[in-house]
C-alpha cells in the first residue's frame, strides 16, 4: 500500500477487537453508553464475522498503512420483511472522518447486497448521529420509523431506515 492510500477489504487479525474497542470508547464518550453496549457490538461482530461469505455477508474495513480507519457490515442473511439486507457496525476513527470513507463503504456494502439478490437494505440507529445519518440519506435511505427505546442499553430515540433497490 502506498503512503496515504486507503484500501477497502475484509477483516484481518485484530480488526474485530479494533471495531469493538472503537465502538465502546466512542459511544461512551459521546453518548454515555456503557459496557452493555460494547457487549452488544461484540456479539454482533462475532456473529457476522463467523458468517462472512461475500457478497451475501460482507464485513468491510477501510484501512491505511497505520491500520483500520472505518468499517461497515452488509448482512444479506439478516433480512427484514421486505427482503432487504441489514447494514450495521458502521463507524470511523476520528482521524478518518470527513474523508468520504463512510460513503465508499456504504456504496460497496450496498453493491454486495444487490449482487446477492437482495431487494434493498435496512439499518437501525438513533437520533443524534448526524454524520452517519448524512451517509444514510446520501445513499438513498429513508426514515421508516422512530420511537423512544432502550435497545442500545440506554434511552435514545431509535430509528429504522430503509432503502429499496
Amino acid at each position: 500500500m502506498t503512503a496515504g492510500a486507503v484500501e477497502i477489504g475484509g477483516p484481518r487479525p485484530g480488526d474485530l477487537g479494533w471495531l469493538i474497542g472503537l465502538h465502546g470508547r466512542w459511544y461512551a464518550a459521546h453518548c454515555g453508553f456503557g459496557l452493555d453496549f460494547e457487549r452488544i457490538v461484540a456479539g454482533i461482530a462475532a456473529d457476522v464475522s463467523a458468517r462472512i461469505a461475500p457478497p451475501r455477508v460482507s464485513m468491510l474495513f477501510a484501512r491505511d498503512e497505520s491500520g483500520p480507519l472505518a468499517t461497515l457490515t452488509a448482512d444479506g442473511e439478516d433480512r427484514d420483511e421486505a427482503g432487504r439486507g441489514h447494514i450495521r457496525i458502521v463507524i470511523a476513527e476520528e482521524r478518518a472522518r470527513g474523508l468520504g470513507l463512510g460513503h465508499r463503504l456504504m456504496a460497496e456494502g450496498l453493491a454486495a447486497l444487490r449482487e446477492a439478490g437482495l431487494r434493498g437494505a435496512w439499518l437501525d440507529t438513533f437520533a443524534g448521529l448526524d454524520a452517519a445519518r448524512a451517509v444514510y440519506l446520501r445513499a438513498g435511505f429513508r426514515l421508516l420509523h422512530e420511537a423512544e427505546g432502550r435497545s442500545w442499553g440506554v434511552a435514545v430515540r431509535e430509528q429504522r431506515y430503509a432503502l429499496d433497490f
